[in-house]
C-alpha cells in the first residue's frame, strides 16, 4: 500500500528533510496522488508522480515508458534518473 509506504511508521516521509524530492512509481489513483503530493508538500518536500509501463522485461532492459506528472523544474532535476530506468519519457 503506497499510503502506508509513504505515511506508515519508518516510511518515507520520516526520513524527509526540506528539499528532498520523492518519486512515486507507482499506478495509484489521481485522487491518491494529488492527496500525497500535497502531504508531501506540507513537508517541504516535492513529488513527482512517474507510473510505468514495460513490466519486468522494460525494466531490466531499460526501456520503460514513464509518464511523469509534477512541478517542471522538479521533473527537469528528476529527468536524468528517469532517463537510467526508461527510453519514453513524458
Amino acid at each position: 500500500d503506497v499510503a502506508r509506504v509513504l505515511f506508515g511508521e519508518q516510511g518515507v516521509a520520516e526520513g524527509l528533510s526540506p528539499g528532498k524530492i520523492v518519486v512515486d512509481m507507482s499506478s495509484i489513483s489521481p485522487i491518491e496522488t494529488r492527496e500525497f503530493a500535497a502531504r508531501i508538500e506540507k513537508l517541504g518536500c516535492d513529488y513527482v508522480d512517474a507510473p510505468v509501463s514495460g513490466g519486468e522485461v522494460g525494466a531490466k532492459a531499460a526501456t520503460l515508458s514513464i509518464m511523469a506528472g509534477g512541478k517542471q523544474d522538479v521533473f527537469d532535476k528528476v529527468l536524468p534518473l528517469l532517463q537510467l530506468m526508461g527510453k519514453n519519457i513524458t
